[in-house]
């Protein structure tokens, strides 16, 4: 859904303008959240992380998403298990090391000019 090529085809071969981008993102966001909030909603069995006491797949594939979500200005407020299932990960040491700005070729700046 942030992929930037897809963006981009929307904007630049579609015709859409930021505004309509934003629009579409914001759809599919909300959809694919709502779903998997009322997903973990409907768990027989409530766990600390999406699916089990430990993390997993739908996890490791949450936390980035969200993190774009968020970087494109999508509310996430509607979501509090997400949130929760999120605040867990980040506490983790295998989630703090996978972040892009701890990786060795994160673009580094000085600071405002």
């Amino acid at each position: 859904m942030t992929v930037q090529r897809v963006r981009h085809f929307l904007r630049d071969d579609l015709g859409g303008g930021e505004a309509e981008v934003k629009r579409w993102l914001q759809h599919w966001l909300g959809l694919g959240f709502a779903a998997l909030e009322q997903t973990l909603a409907q768990r027989q069995s409530p766990s600390p992380f999406c699916f089990s006491d430990r993390p997993g797949l739908a996890d490791l594939h949450l936390i980035p998403q969200m993190s774009n979500a968020r970087r494109l200005g999508h509310d996430l407020t509607p979501y509090p298990l997400l949130l929760a299932v999120e605040q867990r990960c980040v506490t983790l040491d295998a989630f703090q090391s996978a972040r892009p700005d701890a990786q060795p070729d994160f673009p580094k700046t000085d600071g405002p000019s």
